[in-house]
């Protein structure tokens, strides 16, 4: 069973309107839809349209960066506890767009791809991959079988006895508290006293700082062997699809260039750096041994060096 999740606040900036995407979600043969969002902030006019409201209370002030930043971890783990272990859910927000294409793969029996001796036991769908910060996955769009989801996404998380919010810079990546704290090189060496919302992204500095390249190696080694994204543009918010933001999207026959955008080192064709991956091709490319470039050429060989350990 696939069940459609919208969590948080009701928005309207997006392409596609509300009852729009409820009527592509039913013409794909989906549902179970339903809204997780705070008591007193729902739009009751989408139960009209067959969305099943939810309300739960918030766990306590919003503040980015700091205490407070886990609300977003808190709604969709609220959400979960409605579904069964091999229910697939889609989370995504009201101001995302997707389309058909999303809606039927999710669908397929093979879509989610098992995983071998790995954490988890089906691969996850993400909207978008971002690789300017490590271990960034989206927190606005994701799909997977519930008991995957519900095993590595956990409110009020902690690895050593400290909070996660001390080793993630953002709710964004509600994902990867588990991958990191499974590494104990990773954990120690980016775990820091007071959280900082910064503090995993690219710098200069880390083409030449082992333990970052060791941090980013198995960054992308997590992505390949737990995630999958795609397929370009089925999934995204409306500043940043191809059509609207092209000059952020990676350039895919270059690794190296993409993350000297960040810092400096290659000019930047528009406002933001080139950081924003949209399917599996950059990733896969990697791992697979297909860049020349020094940088990608460090991380291929620390990813083919601890295979067996990670």
């Amino acid at each position: 069973m696939v069940n459609f999740v919208f969590t948080g606040l009701y928005r309207t900036d997006s392409i596609l309107s509300p009852e729009q995407k409820i009527n592509l979600i039913k013409s794909c043969g989906i549902e179970n839809i339903y809204w997780i969002t705070w008591r007193g902030c729902a739009n009751y006019k989408v139960a009209d349209y067959g969305v099943k409201i939810i309300e739960i209370e918030e766990p306590y002030p919003h503040i980015r960066g700091i205490s407070g930043r886990q609300r977003q971890i808190f709604n969709i783990k609220s959400a979960l506890t409605n579904f069964s272990d091999d229910e697939i859910v889609f989370k995504t927000r009201w101001d995302i767009d997707f389309n058909k294409d999303i809606l039927e793969n999710i669908q397929k029996k093979d879509f989610f791809n098992k995983i071998e001796n790995g954490i988890i036991e089906n691969k996850i769908w993400l909207g978008f991959i971002a690789i300017h910060e490590l271990f960034s996955t989206p927190d606005v769009s994701f799909a997977g079988y519930k008991k995957d989801l519900d095993n590595l996404i956990n409110f009020k998380y902690t690895i050593d006895g400290h909070s996660a919010n001390n080793y993630i810079c953002h709710d964004g990546m509600m994902l990867s508290p588990k991958f990191i704290e499974n590494n104990k090189r990773i954990s120690n060496f980016i775990y820091r006293e007071k959280p900082d919302p910064w503090g995993l992204s690219f710098k200069e500095s880390h083409y030449d700082n082992k333990d970052y390249l060791y941090a980013w190696a198995y960054n992308f080694y997590v992505f390949w062997k737990y995630f999958k994204t795609g397929p370009l543009g089925s999934c995204f918010f409306k500043r940043g699809d191809t059509c609207r933001w092209p000059n952020s999207i990676v350039d895919y026959d270059r690794f190296s260039y993409n993350f000297d955008t960040m810092c400096g080192r290659a000019s930047k064709l528009g406002p933001h750096p080139r950081y924003r991956v949209y399917d599996d091709i950059f990733v896969n490319r990697l791992i697979g041994g297909e860049y020349e470039d020094p940088f990608a050429n460090k991380l291929y060989n620390i990813i083919q060096s601890n295979l067996n350990e990670w």
